[in-house]
């Protein structure tokens, strides 16, 4: 793949394929520019973080400008079926990856499971600027009808540009990509009887949870 610099007129950077890589009919690149010098590009099994240098001459107006890949983060159960810019507890260093499930690294090089199909996983990744192996935040697996059939190239995500909003999309279904509130992780301890866990997080987050029935009181005796 090719960046090219409409200004400049001349290729800038160039983004390769692994030799290993599925048929990009079934594992399509997917790309995102996180700003204006920042991209990020999700090809089958690698997510790559690219920043665009620009360097000008020495007394002189005229500059140039380089694509340098900076991140390239290999996902450990499968390919990119979308990936994208991610805000977590205000830190925007973060990258949120739509995962096609494929455990086997023969299946990896096809790109199509040799067993059952699962839900395709949302992960979210924190880069690690000193190396590749990012901190892995949380993943979740996305509950998606007829995921039975589908292959990688069946999903994407897509942004609202008004409400900047995500959405992860498969043929069936559009499901919206947004943190969970206090009260929602609240919740869910207490469905899988976590309780001490859940006052915890009442106790600690009384502010955000003064107007919803999770709340602790403290009481003299």
């Amino acid at each position: 793949m090719y960046i090219y610099d409409n200004v400049l007129k001349r290729i800038i950077g160039i983004v390769s394929r692994e030799s290993q890589n599925p048929n990009p009919k079934l594992a399509p690149c997917h790309l995102v520019w996180k700003n204006e010098t920042e991209i990020v590009i999700g090809w089958a099994d690698r997510v790559k973080v690219g920043i665009v240098q620009t360097t000008r001459a020495l007394h002189s107006s005229e500059f140039t400008r380089d694509l340098i890949i900076v991140q390239n983060i290999q996902l450990d159960l499968g390919i990119v079926a979308g990936v994208a810019p991610f805000v977590y507890e205000g830190d925007s260093n973060h990258l949120v990856v739509l995962q096609y499930v494929l455990s086997d690294e023969k299946d990896k090089e096809i790109g199509i499971p040799s067993g059952k199909r699962e839900p395709p996983q949302l992960v979210v990744l924190k880069p690690n600027p000193t190396s590749d192996s990012p901190d892995e935040i949380c993943r979740d697996s996305l509950p998606v009808r007829g995921y039975q059939i589908y292959h990688c190239c069946d999903y994407m995500f897509a942004t609202d540009v008004d409400s900047e909003r995500l959405y992860a999309v498969a043929p069936m279904d559009m499901i919206l990509i947004q943190r969970r509130t206090i009260a929602e992780k609240v919740q869910w301890q207490l469905d899988h009887k976590n309780y001490e866990t859940a006052y915890e997080m009442c106790d600690n987050f009384q502010k955000e949870l003064k107007d919803t029935p999770y709340r602790t009181e403290v009481r003299c005796v």
